[in-house]
């Protein structure tokens, strides 16, 4: 995809405030060469929606590892305190 070129995705709900997000991500994946691709949406019943696009299991797998570091890491980043001393987190920032 052309860096000039935008990414517009029409929706009957305007209620749907992640578009932006979709829009920006689907732009960013245009310089990237995708050869699988997940989406997991947590729904207001807390169900969880998932669909795939020439995803196998290793890719499954993988994505799920993926998520699972983005988890510790957010983890550790919201409690550096108790990981860190002082002098360590002022390093960090």
């Amino acid at each position: 995809m052309e860096s000039n070129k935008k990414t517009v995705i029409f929706s009957g709900n305007k209620q749907n405030e992640y578009l932006p997000f979709l829009t920006e991500t689907i732009d960013a994946l245009g310089a990237e060469q995708v050869r699988g691709l997940a989406v997991v949406a947590i729904l207001e019943d807390r169900q969880v929606f998932t669909a795939y696009w020439n995803m196998d299991l290793q890719d499954k797998a993988t994505a799920e590892t993926n998520i699972r570091y983005d988890c510790i890491d957010q983890m550790i980043r919201n409690n550096k305190e108790r990981y860190f001393t002082d002098s360590e987190i002022e390093d960090e920032d």
